[in-house]
């Protein structure tokens, strides 16, 4: 078995009026083979806008998760991904 790391990566919806269940959906059907999401969590930001922090764990032959954020960024009704941590699992 492989090595693995995991990300925290925050994803910016571009309303406040976003639909986090299908986002989820969403993100996990856009995840690379041998990824996985292990967790999130919806947080407030300001005036009614919440931001999804959600956990991913990838293999380490993936060096980094900017392949999971840029294709994360083309989703319809997502503002913004950007990681914020990753460690090793």
């Amino acid at each position: 078995m492989g090595k693995f790391y995991v990300g925290i990566i925050e994803v910016i919806p571009e309303g406040i009026d976003a639909d986090f269940n299908c986002i989820v959906e969403e993100l996990k059907k856009r995840l690379p083979e041998g990824t996985s999401l292990v967790k999130y969590d919806q947080i407030p930001i300001a005036f009614g806008l919440e931001k999804l922090r959600v956990q991913v764990k990838f293999p380490e032959e993936m060096g980094s998760a900017d392949s999971i954020e840029e294709d994360w960024v083309q989703i319809e009704g997502i503002q913004r991904v950007e990681t914020i941590l990753i460690s090793k699992a």
